[in-house]
């Protein structure tokens, strides 16, 4: 994990992401702290597209956080 730009694990993966000051994209079972992530669609076109975008978020938030 060292060297990692992202994390993609359960809500179980925070600390760990914390610890490597990397985002963390939750994916799996269990998501205990975020709303609505079952109802996330990754599948098809649109799946994918919202998918990239959500994971490009996280690169520019976690990019803000450093430049603080």
């Amino acid at each position: 994990m060292v060297g990692s730009d992202l994390l993609i694990t359960n809500s179980h993966g925070v600390a760990i992401a914390q610890r490597l000051k990397i985002p963390l994209y939750r994916q799996g079972i269990p998501i205990f702290d975020r709303l609505d992530y079952g109802h996330f669609s990754k599948v098809g076109y649109r799946g994918t597209m919202q998918l990239l975008f959500y994971i490009g978020n996280l690169f520019l938030e976690q990019e803000t956080k450093v430049k603080h």
